[in-house]
């Protein structure tokens, strides 16, 4: 005959299933982890609470309901990770932590969950990173800057969606985004009757610094109007999108050319924003990827 036993340790309560057609004699041992978070490293989650068990008794499953009142935590990215290989008298995972599916009560302030064997379990919350992200839209065909609404989407979890405006081809965000899964993003800018799209793939968020290296660039070229006519004299400035890098010189007979010293990440791709403009107010711009050595 199968019987549901009622456990209670502090914030932790729990239903065992057993079969009592035999005479049963167990142990069950549970180890508060709240003092040993901090040696418990898994990628993209901050553990909040966590309970090493060993129950010596057969179950067939158990229903765990874990109390965080009291605990900082964001309810809206709660996870909880298993570990089927814990020492409790070590309180080390030998083997892997692995995701379990949850509910999470908000109104009394439980994540319930259930499982058929036990050993570590830790909850917490799942980590964010802040994507800060700017740029320059323009006209496919004219290359004009347009006006309108740009929109990053992470490709593996479209729902989460990110809008800003386009003002004069200018738009810049900041927002932030669960590290776990996501790897690419998709930005749309949708202007009049208009839309276009481009594509990222991110980096793994790390807190390494990375050392900047001076890079030598040296650009030239001819200068003409929408017209076809030769622009004899102006100035041309050079500047690195997303950085604080920029230099001007002036130009004559038409022909300019201008060196940029920069102080890069090797690896990787930059814009080079290039303003031409002429004495009479006409003015031209190029856009031109670069990446860094």
């Amino acid at each position: 005959m199968k019987y549901d036993v009622v456990l209670h340790k502090d914030n932790l309560h729990f239903n065992l299933t057993l079969d009592l057609n035999t005479n049963l004699t167990g142990v069950v041992i549970i180890d508060d982890l709240s003092t040993f978070l901090s040696s418990i490293s898994i990628p993209y989650f901050t553990p909040r609470l966590g309970y090493g068990i060993n129950v010596s008794i057969p179950i067939d499953n158990a229903t765990l309901a874990i109390s965080y009142s009291g605990i900082t935590i964001n309810e809206n990215i709660i996870r909880v990770y298993k570990c089927d290989d814990w020492s409790v008298s070590t309180r080390t995972c030998t083997g892997t932590w692995s995701r379990i599916p949850i509910s999470v009560d908000k109104n009394n302030d439980l994540i319930r969950f259930s499982v058929s064997s036990f050993s570590g379990l830790v909850g917490g919350e799942s980590s964010v990173f802040t994507v800060n992200a700017s740029g320059i839209a323009l006209d496919y065909y004219t290359g004009h800057r347009i006006s309108g609404n740009i929109t990053a989407i992470p490709v593996e979890n479209p729902e989460n969606k990110y809008t800003t405006s386009v003002t004069n081809g200018e738009w810049s965000m900041g927002f932030d985004m669960l590290s776990e899964g996501i790897e690419h993003l998709m930005f749309v800018v949708e202007s009049t009757e208009k839309k276009g799209y481009n594509y990222l793939k991110l980096p793994t968020p790390s807190t390494a610094k990375l050392n900047c290296t001076i890079q030598n660039i040296s650009l030239s070229g001819y200068s003409v109007d929408v017209s076809g006519i030769g622009i004899t004299s102006g100035n041309v400035r050079i500047s690195v999108l997303g950085t604080d890098y920029t230099n001007t010189t002036s130009f004559s007979g038409g022909t300019w050319s201008i060196d940029f010293h920069p102080c890069l990440i090797p690896g990787q791709v930059y814009t080079l924003q290039i303003l031409i403009s002429d004495n009479r107010g006409k003015r031209g711009e190029i856009l031109q990827k670069y990446p860094a050595k």
